[in-house]
């Protein structure tokens, strides 16, 4: 069963059979280079607001944990911290 954690109602991270971490969010799988919809921030965005998927990951888990990466949760940090990553489905 792979790892799952939610970022919020919407997107969520999982863990991929490779071992690899992608953010889902409305059906659409994204590596943390590639920029996700600005509504993935909620509705008080605004349309001119672009930001990768590894930024909306750290904005949340700032929210929720705090500066201390270390306090966050593995998954969230491996994702963050991945180098390197092309898209693959």
């Amino acid at each position: 069963m792979p790892s799952v954690l939610i970022i919020n109602t919407g997107a969520v991270l999982i863990e991929l059979a490779d071992g690899s971490i992608r953010l889902f969010y409305e059906g659409i799988k994204y590596v943390n280079s590639q920029f996700v919809p600005f509504h993935i921030f909620g509705s008080d965005t605004s349309p001119t607001m672009h930001a990768s998927a590894a930024l909306f990951v750290s904005t949340y888990m700032i929210e929720k944990y705090g500066d201390d990466q270390l306090r966050w949760p593995a998954m969230a940090r491996k994702f963050i911290n991945s180098k390197g990553e092309c898209r693959k489905n």
